[in-house]
């Protein structure tokens, strides 16, 4: 099946989009496109479009073409082939996505949360990082919605999780957006702070202002709570600037509520009026009732410092009315809380005691809301701890790992060395030893080449003492001879005595 680009579908979320057409103008565009009948595909997107517009005018009526459109995407068989199957995929989990947040928006909790599951489910099997942030996204938001913070702080947390590419920046700024809200409810002001600055000062895509308009106005609601007024405001009227180009008229409200309430704060109370009827004016066209019950209750209290009660009391009485609308016993309480004493400044003390009497029970309520969330937020702190604590005792581990290895390695780096000393010393004492018999062959060749002179010299000695005793001997001979030769034999010497006698 080839899905064709089709025309009027693309006028239709052109008008849907621009704020100069009626909302009956918008519906009229996209309903026209299922009457001309274009393609299935066409089909499903429209009444994705049109559930959208049915969103808070009539939830039920969204629920309805959600699940028609998730009904025409499972009848589409040529879609299921392997040439369409990431499309298909990725439908049914933006789909059950969207049918997750219509269920909790009426309050179909668990209904909620297993669309949720199931999206999750084929998120695994698709692989698709964008779907699968949109989906924790939208779990944290659910579980917001129904005061669950703890289970809302570890979802927004989860699709912060899978946003750390730097392709994803807008997401990433998001999350961290939904996580300052959260902490900044738990009067965690200096975390919501941390965690809102670091979204501020990512670079977003600057298609997707919103972002970066939600961020800004946290900064300011941060700021507010910390009674740092003067910083607050440009903070609302920059993220004022920012939705009015994208003409978000929820933010809108929102934001010049914000703005009211500071102007009160500094006692400017006639820009504080302009700005709460401006609200007030822009959450009627949204169906924003929960934010008309407290932009009604902001009104009246503005009238009741003013003493002018009649009017306190009919702000009053539409902001309450709008409370039991909503359920929530905070919107409730407050309301109640206004009539009680408009009443009894009145001098109405019947009134007075029945909303006295409401305003102690929703306050009953909200101080055992206010004892979970305490409950949550020590528990958070706790874990926040004990990871902490488990974090110091693995980053010690790991060190001790890591001081043994280099021990290890040190003590094998200083054994090689040792074993490089001992092997140059031993190389050295045998250069020395060497040396040393070199010099001793050196010096007995030298003495011997002496002695062997001596020796020479010895035997010329002998040779000339020999020489020398012979000459002598020979002389000492010839000398004997000779005088032998002089000295008269005993012959002579017998007869020169005999003859010596006889002359005597």
């Amino acid at each position: 099946m080839i899905i064709k680009f089709n025309w009027l579908y693309a006028l239709a979320i052109i008008l849907s989009m621009r704020s100069g057409y009626s909302q009956s103008t918008k519906l009229d565009s996209l309903q026209k496109i299922i009457f001309n009948q274009p393609s299935d595909t066409t089909i499903i997107s429209t009444n994705k479009l049109i559930a959208e517009y049915y969103y808070r005018k009539s939830p039920d009526s969204c629920k309805k073409y959600l699940e028609l459109a998730f009904k025409q995407l499972k009848n589409i068989d040529s879609l299921k082939n392997s040439s369409y199957q990431k499309f298909y995929s990725n439908k049914q989990i933006e789909l059950l996505t969207n049918m997750g947040l219509i269920e909790s928006h009426i309050g179909n909790n668990s209904i909620a949360i297993a669309r949720f599951k199931k999206a999750i489910e084929l998120q695994k099997k698709s692989g698709n990082s964008k779907l699968l942030y949109s989906i924790y996204n939208n779990i944290g938001f659910h579980f917001n919605s129904i005061g669950d913070i703890k289970n809302a702080i570890e979802y927004f947390e989860k699709s912060l999780s899978v946003v750390n590419d730097s392709m994803r920046k807008t997401d990433r700024a998001r999350s961290l957006t939904n996580l300052a809200n959260l902490y900044l409810n738990l009067g965690e002001n200096e975390k919501a702070y941390q965690f809102v600055i670091e979204a501020i000062n990512i670079n977003v895509n600057p298609t997707n202002k919103k972002v970066k308009g939600s961020s800004i106005s946290t900064l300011g609601r941060i700021l507010f709570f910390k009674k740092d007024y003067y910083a607050a405001l440009p903070c609302f009227k920059e993220a004022f600037k920012i939705f009015q180009e994208l003409d978000s008229k929820m933010d809108q409200a929102n934001t010049l509520n914000s703005m009211a309430v500071v102007y009160s704060k500094m006692k400017n109370n006639e820009l504080a009026l302009t700005y709460l009827n401006k609200t007030v004016q822009i959450q009627k066209e949204a169906n924003d009732f929960n934010g008309m019950s407290i932009s009604l209750s902001n009104l009246s209290q503005m009238f009741y410092v003013q003493k002018n009660y009649p009017k306190a009391l009919k702000y009053a009485k539409e902001s309450y009315d709008l409370a039991l609308l909503s359920s929530r016993p905070d919107a409730i309480m407050g309301a109640s809380n206004k009539l009680y004493f408009i009443y009894k400044k009145m001098g109405d003390y019947k009134n007075a005691l029945t909303y006295y009497e409401l305003d102690i029970k929703m306050r009953d309520s909200l101080n055992n809301e206010s004892v979970r969330k305490a409950s949550i937020k020590s528990q958070l702190k706790y874990e926040y701890e004990k990871q902490a604590a488990a974090d110091s005792v693995a980053h010690a581990k790991e060190s001790e790992v890591k001081n043994a290895e280099l021990a290890k390695q040190s003590a094998e780096i200083k054994a090689k060395k040792n074993q490089q000393y001992a092997l140059f010393g031993g190389l050295g004492l045998v250069m020395i030893f060497a040396g040393f018999m070199y010099n001793r062959f050196k010096l007995t060749q030298k003495q011997k080449a002496i002695i062997e002179i001596q020796k020479e010299i010895v035997e010329e000695q002998k040779k000339l003492v020999e020489e020398k005793q012979k000459e002598i001997l020979d002389s000492i001979h010839y000398a004997r001879r000779i005088q032998m030769a002089q000295i008269p034999s005993n012959t002579s010497i017998e007869k020169l005595l005999r003859k010596l006698k006889g002359i005597s």
